[in-house]
């Protein structure tokens, strides 16, 4: 949590922001030092200098074990959507002064931070009333297919998935990350929000064939799904809330 100067319990409620970070990040890493500019304390403390008015800034954790969670509900990472809006807002609301509307809540984030805000805004309608999407995954097939021959390449040549999990770790402990590695855990990390399996190695069903690369498009249709290029304007929850040029959540009526 950032409070901005004055902030005193039981004094003034404030607008809350929440700031998610990208795949292969954490909540510390927002604090790290900007050798030639500003830090993000420092340009939250620039807006109110500006005019900005005062709000609450909250950094929440979704680094997971394959480096990211999507900040989506899903077996092979865990409920981090209702972690997100329940347990870390709702510990927010309940600790600190807030203004508990959701035209008073914004979540903002990049990459697969920007990507969440689409997801919770769908999956939890009625908490926040303005996202900001920033670079976020999305048009699947120039975000994530063109890496499935780069990835299918490394795991053939380490023996599958598990022995390349395997390597891979040693990896990272002993020097640093590969050439490939990124495409490969990339992969791994979205197939675990966007279809898990537990019957297949670290419970990720991908959506390629191994030893050719070639889509399985039963696998491919469920990552697919969650495409915000798609869902936006078909999904039940999103229609009549979005339009093709509006990127703002319309104000909802009830709180979290």
């Amino acid at each position: 949590m950032y409070l901005p100067e004055g902030y005193a319990p039981g004094g003034t409620r404030y607008p809350v922001v929440v700031l998610l970070h990208a795949f292969m990040g954490s909540a510390l890493g927002w604090f790290n030092t900007a050798p030639f500019g500003p830090g993000i304390l420092d340009r939250i403390d620039s807006l109110f200098a500006s005019g900005v008015p005062p709000f609450l800034t909250v950094f929440p954790d979704g680094l997971t074990a394959l480096g990211g969670s999507q900040w989506i509900d899903s077996p092979g990472n865990g409920a981090y959507g209702q972690m997100l809006v329940h347990d870390v807002l709702g510990h927010v609301d309940r600790t600190y002064a807030t203004l508990r509307a959701p035209a008073s809540r914004a979540v903002a984030g990049r990459s697969s931070g920007g990507y969440a805000t689409w997801q919770l805004a769908r999956r939890f309608p009625g908490v926040f009333g303005h996202i900001a999407s920033h670079s976020a995954d999305s048009y699947f097939e120039y975000c994530y297919l063109t890496e499935f021959p780069k990835a299918a390449s490394a795991l053939v040549r380490a023996g599958g998935v598990q022995p390349w999990w395997e390597g891979f770790q040693r990896r990272v402990r002993e020097t640093r990350m590969g050439g490939d590695d990124h495409a490969v855990v990339n992969l791994l990390a979205m197939g675990a929000a966007y279809s898990p399996d537990a019957a297949q190695p670290l419970g990720v069903a991908l959506p390629f064939d191994l030893a050719t690369a070639r889509v399985d498009e039963r696998v491919w249709a469920c990552w697919l799904a969650e495409d915000p290029v798609r869902f936006v304007e078909r999904d039940p929850d999103c229609s009549g809330r979005w339009t093709a040029s509006s990127w703002t959540a319309a104000p909802a009526t009830s709180s979290a």
